[in-house]
């Protein structure tokens, strides 16, 4: 069927309303979470009881602790952000180019003024007394690259590369936390972190065909696994608050894992879903509001 006659699921208005919503509602959530995550008892238990299980198996990562550590570096990064500048550049698209270094110098400059000059983690007792973590700085580099990246590419591989890109990522923020580098939520934070950038910075193109099922189906998948995980949250808050109530009194993490081995494997997996489907949700999200759609 040809492009006639069809009409944009968002009109131009619509989705620019949406994004400044998400822009928005991202830095929001990053302020709740920071709240709730870095000065409540609950948020630093939940917080570090996550982190110290999924370290259990931190052994079976250690191929991308040194693929993280080798790679990451102050002028890899810069080669990374030139590189994607130059796409854009080498289309023709200068702005374009402007927007996507603005994107990640942005995200990244906002995710070290956040954690060394704006929030502290008080020690509360629980885990080490530490330097604050949040926002995760390698998690805002990592999601604001691959969504810098995505937002240069021609439309016509800008979906299937986001898609590929959002799970990539998903990986390697899932690494960061079993490694031991950063808590969950400090994980979060750097998505929305990039998130909340790349919404306000990528442009809004014309829509185009609705022939990208990888796109929307990334999205809805996502969306549903965030919907299952937060239904289940609620379902086991009780068993979850026991749980913490145990550490609390000072009953170690590794304890409760160790004799109850189903309760380390579900809160693994819910952890690991949770930051992979924010990674997917963000970068898939950006690119279809990027982008657009028309209804055949």
């Amino acid at each position: 069927m040809s492009d006639q006659g069809q009409t944009p699921i968002f009109t131009a208005n619509s989705r620019r309303t949406l994004r400044v919503v998400l822009t928005f509602g991202a830095l929001l959530a990053l302020l709740l979470l920071a709240i709730g995550g870095l000065y409540t008892t609950a948020g630093q238990l939940l917080d570090q009881a996550a982190l110290d299980i999924a370290m259990q198996r931190a052994s079976s990562f250690d191929w991308v602790n040194g693929v993280l550590t080798n790679s990451i570096s102050l002028y890899t990064v810069a080669i990374a952000a030139g590189v994607i500048m130059l796409i854009a550049a080498v289309r023709g698209r200068f702005a374009l180019a402007l927007r996507a270094g603005v994107m990640i110098l942005g995200a990244n400059l906002m995710t070290q003024v956040l954690k060394t000059y704006l929030l502290h983690r008080p020690y509360l007792g629980i885990g080490f007394d530490l330097p604050n973590s949040f926002p995760s700085g390698h998690t805002t580099l990592l999601v604001s690259l691959a969504l810098a990246l995505a937002a240069v590419l021609p439309r016509e591989i800008r979906s299937i590369t986001g898609f590929v890109l959002s799970f990539v990522v998903a990986g390697l923020v899932i690494s960061i936390v079993i490694l031991g580098w950063h808590r969950p939520l400090d994980v979060i934070g750097g998505i929305l972190v990039a998130f909340m950038w790349a919404m306000a910075l990528a442009p809004q193109e014309e829509p185009s065909p609705p022939s990208d099922r990888l796109n929307t189906g990334a999205i809805i998948g996502s969306l549903a696994v965030l919907v299952l995980l937060i239904t289940a949250f609620v379902i086991k808050r009780d068993q979850l608050a026991a749980t913490l109530t145990h550490v609390s009194q000072g009953v170690p993490v590794d304890a409760l894992a160790a004799g109850s081995r189903a309760l380390a494997h579900i809160y693994t997996v819910g952890t690991c879903a949770i930051l992979a489907a924010l990674v997917v949700l963000a970068i898939n999200l950006v690119v279809y509001l990027q982008t657009g759609r028309k209804r055949a």
